[in-house]
């Protein structure tokens, strides 16, 4: 009786793969690739700051969006800071982008963070439409690499996966030397 019914259902598993069909997932990001981003905030210390100061500083930016209530992203810091000082050499920089510093409270928590883990590269604070417009953010954290002019590239790597950003910023410098 269990084998027959067996045999049904694995018949209709046969038959679901046969008719179904497969897509590649599309990021939401996907449709910010090629955007150029131009804004005007403050850094964490609250010293006014453009995109255009930040991103035509060096070749590339890893422009890392984090916030003090995820722990991934806190946990990464430090990586960050070692990754930022290797990949200056490249003419690349690491900038964070406090995802929550939008009270008092948040940002002297990050910068609390920020001095803990020995961060010493640029941190800015969300502009108005940073989050849900410019950049879309789903989940944390979220990197994007930004071109000399401000433009996003095609690299975006969402999560705490340190060991891919710096592999990252070679893959476009190569790309950019061809």
């Amino acid at each position: 009786e269990y084998l027959e019914e067996f045999k049904k259902f694995n018949g209709a598993v046969d038959l679901i793969y046969d008719i179904s069909e497969y897509f590649e997932p599309a990021k939401p990001s996907d449709d910010l690739v090629g955007k150029k981003l131009e804004f005007e905030t403050t850094d964490i210390d609250g010293n006014k700051i453009t995109s255009e100061e930040i991103f035509a500083e060096n070749e590339y930016t890893m422009l890392n969006i984090w916030a003090t209530w995820c722990g991934y992203c806190v946990r990464e810091l430090p990586e960050l800071e070692a990754i930022n000082e290797r990949i200056s050499g490249k003419n690349c920089a690491v900038v964070g982008l406090l995802g929550d510093g939008e009270t008092d409270e948040t940002i002297k928590s990050g910068k609390a963070l920020l001095d803990e883990a020995g961060v010493t590269y640029l941190n800015i604070l969300p502009w108005e439409g940073a989050l849900s417009k410019d950049l879309q953010i789903e989940a944390w954290p979220t990197t994007f690499y930004v071109d000399k002019d401000g433009v996003i590239t095609d690299t975006v790597i969402v999560g705490a996966e340190t060991d891919k950003y710096e592999p990252a910023i070679d893959s476009l410098l190569k790309k950019n030397k061809k």
